[in-house]
């Protein structure tokens, strides 16, 4: 969530899109819920590029070879320990357009619907050391997010325009996003 406050801040166009696409689908008389989720397709594409963008662990848990495999000319004997780089694989130009960009356009498909398991994008790992709370934390951003930006409109505090909110500080295994100050508002 905290990376999701300073991306909105750096991004107040996406922002915008957020509220007015809460407004329009759940509107002011009641909370979000995951049954608006399928409904609000840029809100939960922006919540998922929130994660590609951020890539929090850039690396993922340890995984071992079952067998002798062939890898890029390399053979990596049974058991050989590999750990997927999520961080290189969430800003791959071969498997995204302008990673650079926090675009939540990433996760939408030519339709307009969210594009649920793209290549590239692996924020809870794979495999059987996938994030067993993948689902449930899915879900409680997803209700905490919509309703965050339902309310709330959030911003760079004064004296801070010129700061750049997306960036990144890499701490111990994760990467963490700068301690800035915003400026929250009750939207209406």
């Amino acid at each position: 969530m905290h990376w999701s406050v300073m991306l909105l801040c750096e991004f107040p166009d996406i922002q915008e899109k957020v509220g007015e696409e809460v407004d329009r689908i759940v509107g002011w008389d009641r909370l979000p819920s995951l049954d608006d989720r399928e409904k609000l397709t840029y809100t939960t594409a922006t919540l998922y590029e929130v994660m590609r963008f951020s890539s929090i662990l850039p690396l993922s848990v340890p995984h071992a070879t079952s067998k002798e495999v062939q890898i890029g000319g390399f053979t990596l004997p049974e058991g050989t320990w590999v750990l997927f780089n999520l961080f290189s694989m969430h800003y791959d130009d071969k498997l995204w357009n302008e990673p650079e960009t926090f675009k939540p356009e990433h996760f939408l498909d030519e339709t307009g619907k969210v594009r649920l398991h793209p290549e590239g994008f692996l924020p809870f790992s794979t495999g059987r050391r996938v994030c067993l709370g993948e689902s449930l934390a899915k879900a409680e951003l997803f209700l905490l997010f919509s309703w965050l930006f339902q309310h709330y409109r959030v911003r760079k505090s004064p004296g801070q325009e010129d700061k750049d909110y997306s960036e990144s500080t890499f701490v111990a295994f994760g990467s963490l996003p700068q301690n800035y100050k915003v400026v929250v508002e009750k939207r209406f």
